[in-house]
């Protein structure tokens, strides 16, 4: 049977919610509470009905009549619209089967119906409200700004302009307007819009604005500012706590008891993500319950989010303080809330602190305010050392990324071809590819991709369809930045496997900023698509940056427009440099650790503790920051404090009261001493040593020819005149979880290195070699080596060959190869620089070798060689190891 239309009577202008009542018969006025009586309560206990019939039976104590009923439910919904929305949904369509309902009802109901997943009942709420002549203008500017989020973006559009005019242009509405202008890319309106919020901020209007904190991360990366509006918003919606914290408990001889609270355990990113972390959490040391706030959508991702849980709870349907309470009987010692302020969060329950200690994660970048959390969780690319000092909780910062990718569980799927995916099939045009929701995207990053459209005639642009009215837009400004609009391609959403494998067919993927890409970003490196980036100024967008960095991809994060275009072009234009890149990212060790979400469920676990120590010890909270060796299979973490005073912490790197806490996942530090102790002999070992394009290839197949153990694979560098490189692919993919390529900055503490150098020596190196006391030395070589000599003299029996070569010929030839900078002369003086200073302060043999005479008399080095590594090849050996590298002028630009 179809529901009868609500008939709604137009709210007087400029009246106020209801507080009181003139009762007929009566001189004095009944206030809205005495009306409501006990109807709260019996709302809460028994339902509708109950609570109706409870509010008419104090009318009639009263001698009321025509009493206002409807809007007297809209005042016992939005008593508890906050703490229990499934309750206040059933009040608001109450109230809209009554004659003369208000049009409020049907506005406050489509909200709720939105936020607890009725999408198709929410949108049918929002087309009443908007075609409705009752309705006020703000009530149509509200309206639209949950319809837009339907796909209805022409009718929301249009109607929130008409409404935001006839208000007069309110500055404490503008951000409702901003948000649809936003996701239509009405780049014009969202201009207008936010020099009004700016201007409204500068003036000290920022509790009159009002603005969320989603819509203001999408325009302002001012980080102070991000924060203070995210106070005021926690302020009006997360008073401060009502209950006192439960008493921790002893972790000793127990579980650790976990919650995850959130409203997307459906087909969502967050869930994706934290799928991760629930497959990897250790069962033998923690119990894992799971409170959902939102609905099950029957995906098969919400089957297998259940499927981690030994404890699953719905809490949709209760209030704050039940759920809370349903929390705090379950004895859980940590909750992670996964929303953050976003639409349908629950945050009301933290109110009641169900936990001892509650952290915020994944679903919010940054600060959501403190009051009802103690931490939050980013890592030092998102949160860089300082900018934890203006956040109100505790940072937690893990390592090298905060965000839990969980790619390694899917398999890579095969390329699609340009035709499956429906791109031109046209092999010389090159895609640039944009996943990232429109409303990320403003004037600025436009004008900005369409410069890069001009300057390399060959591409396009393919991006998510925004919408009927985002293409409009999009359309008309790319037809304004002089370009054609057939070079502009959207594609519909897909599910993720196939989302993951259409991807591929990018050459180069760009980020918008201020808010860059999260999860897109970590999507197109899992496929092997570089992604250029802008540096950020909150940690919105330095996300995108920090999994970059994370991955060695240091040089796609650029710090202006100019900069971005620049470094676009001239990937663009070589082409070879791409497919470098796409190497890098598909096979290399570094970009693993970027994916490695069991590395970082531990680093989560060994925080989780330790957080609840301090909570038993009666501790302050402190900020957090965490290392972590690399991960082995069926390990446990081994978690270590390190004070400021350690000598592998570096202190300028931490604050003051900051804990540094090390999650070791190799081994003990204990197994670690016994390795380094001398207690077994040491594997001989010659490392050569210098930096890219020295030399360093031609001296070690110089000494793999004279008899030398090189194991293999070798990695493989695009320039003919290098047939081989002789660089242990396994060597180099540590190397780069360690340390940047780019930067040459390391990217983890010399314990940490140590342990994983470890690792490398007796899981892959002992199954390698031969360790019969005839054998000749072990022999390794790459760049980065230079950063660890003292780790890896601790590990192995280190004959140093140094391999040195004139800066600028190391320049000319990485210029020739269309290598990245730090590939040359930069990275030259950085290695060089730590290649001498361990041979001043160590004891380690040593022999230099100089590249030009080398090449000028190579008997004569090789002899040196020969002495110096101890080893007597026959007259074979000698003339391969010769003619490696004996040969013409031309082919002498060699690494």
């Amino acid at each position: 049977m179809a529901k009868r239309k609500p008939r709604h009577k137009q709210t007087p202008k400029h009246s106020k919610p209801v507080k009181a009542v003139v009762l007929s018969g009566q001189r004095r006025v009944a206030s809205a509470q005495e009306l409501l009586g006990d109807s709260l309560e019996m709302l809460k206990a028994t339902g509708v009905s109950a609570a109706v019939a409870e509010i008419e039976r104090v009318a009639a104590r009263f001698g009321a009549t025509n009493l206002p009923m409807g809007q007297l439910l809209l005042f016992l919904a939005k008593s508890v619209i906050d703490h229990h929305p499934k309750l206040a949904l059933d009040v608001c369509l109450h109230a809209q089967s009554l004659e003369n309902a208000p049009i409020e009802a049907t506005l406050i109901a489509g909200s709720l119906q939105d936020r607890l997943g009725d999408r198709i009942g929410s949108q049918a709420s929002m087309r009443v409200i908007i075609e409705s002549d009752a309705a006020e203008p703000l009530q149509k500017l509200r309206a639209a700004n949950l319809l837009v989020r339907f796909g209805d973006q022409e009718v929301a559009l249009n109607a929130a302009r008409v409404a935001f005019a006839a208000m007069g242009r309110p500055i404490e509405h503008a951000a409702t307007l901003l948000y649809i202008a936003q996701v239509t890319a009405d780049w014009h309106l969202v201009a207008e819009l936010t020099d009004q919020l700016r201007a409204g901020y500068n003036a000290g209007l920022i509790e009159q604005i009002n603005e969320a904190p989603r819509t203001h991360l999408l325009w302002c990366d001012d980080e102070a500012l991000n924060l203070k509006v995210l106070n005021l918003w926690s302020k009006r919606n997360l008073p401060d706590p009502i209950r006192p914290s439960p008493e921790p408990e002893p972790l000793t001889g127990r579980r650790l008891r976990i919650g995850y609270l959130s409203s997307d355990f459906r087909e969502h990113p967050t869930a994706r993500l934290i799928l991760g972390v629930l497959r990897h959490h250790d069962r033998s040391q923690v119990e894992l319950f799971m409170y959902c706030s939102g609905w099950d959508d029957g995906s098969q991702l919400r089957k297998d989010v259940e499927q981690q849980f030994e404890n699953i709870h719905s809490v949709a349907a209760l209030s704050d303080e039940a759920a809370a309470d349903l929390i705090r009987s379950h004895q859980v010692d940590v909750l992670i809330e996964l929303n953050g302020p976003t639409r349908a969060h629950r945050m009301g329950i933290l109110r009641h602190r169900p936990a001892p200690v509650q952290i915020d994660y994944l679903g919010w970048p940054g600060s959501v305010g403190g009051r009802v959390v103690d931490y939050v969780i980013g890592d030092e690319h998102t949160v860089p050392v300082g900018a934890e000092r203006l956040y109100p909780e505790k940072v937690i910062r893990l390592h090298p990324t905060y965000q839990a990718n969980d790619h390694a569980m899917f398999k890579r799927a095969p390329k699609p071809t340009r035709k499956e995916v429906s791109l031109p099939e046209d092999p010389s045009l090159q895609i640039l590819g944009m996943f990232n929701a429109i409303n990320k995207v403003h004037q600025q990053v436009w004008d900005t991709w369409m410069q890069i459209l001009r300057d390399v005639p060959n591409s396009m642009l393919w991006m998510l369809d925004p919408g009927p009215a985002a293409r409009k837009s999009i359309a008309q400004a790319a037809q304004k930045a002089r370009v054609p609009v057939s070079r502009i391609l959207a594609s519909p959403k897909l599910p993720h496997a196939l989302h993951l494998a259409r991807i591929q067919c990018c050459d180069l993927m760009l980020d918008p900023w201020p808010y860059g890409g999260h999860t897109s970003t970590a999507d197109a490196l899992f496929s092997g698509v570089p992604v250029l980036a802008m540096e950020g100024n909150n940690f919105a967008s330095r996300v995108s940056a920090g999994l970059l960095r994370a991955a060695g991809l240091d040089s796609m994060v650029c710090k202006t427009p100019d900069a971005y275009v620049s470094r676009a072009v001239e990937l663009l234009h070589n082409p070879a440099a791409l497919d470098a890149m796409r190497e890098q990212l598909m096979e290399h060790g570094q970009i693993r650790s970027v994916f490695d979400t069991a590395s970082r469920t531990r680093q989560l676990e060994l925080a989780y503790r330790v957080a609840v120590d301090r909570a038993c010890q009666g501790l302050p909270q402190q900020h957090c920051t965490l290392a972590l060796a690399a991960p082995q299979n069926n390990s446990s973490a081994q978690l270590t404090s390190v004070s400021r005073a350690r000598s592998d912490v570096k202190s300028e790197r931490l604050c003051n009261s900051e804990l540094v806490l090390v999650a070791s996942a190799v081994r003990s530090a204990s197994k670690v001493s016994k390795c380094t102790n001398g207690s077994e002999q040491k594997i001989p070992m010659v490392l050569v040593c210098g930096p890219w394009s020295s030399g360093t290839s031609a001296v070690a197949g110089m000494l793999a020819n004279a008899g030398l153990q090189a194991p293999g694979p070798y990695v493989k560098v695009n320039d003919p005149q290098t047939s081989a490189t002789y660089e242990m692919k396994a060597f180099q993919g540590v190397l780069r979880e360690l340390a940047s390529e780019q930067t040459l900055r390391k990217l983890t503490t010399p314990l940490v290195a140590l342990q994983r150098l470890c690792q490398f020596r007796d899981e892959v190196l002992s199954q390698a070699i031969s360790r019969a006391p005839e054998a000749p030395p072990l022999m390794l070589k790459h760049g980065l080596a230079s950063l660890f000599l003292k780790e890896l003299c601790a590990l192995f029996e280190v004959r140093l060959v140094g391999v040195l070569r004139p800066h600028e010929d190391i320049e000319a030839t990485r210029v020739r190869r269309n290598w990245l900078p730090g590939l040359g002369q930069q990275g030259a003086e950085v290695l060089y620089r730590a290649l001498f200073d361990h041979l001043v302060n160590s004891q380690t043999p040593f022999h230099l070798v100089r590249y030009p005479e080398l090449l000028a008399a190579p008997s004569a080095e090789f002899d040196r060689l020969m002495t110096f590594c101890g080893v007597s090849p026959i007259d074979a050996q000698r003339q391969a190891a010769l003619a490696f590298v004996d040969r013409p002028a031309s082919a002498q630009g060699k690494k």
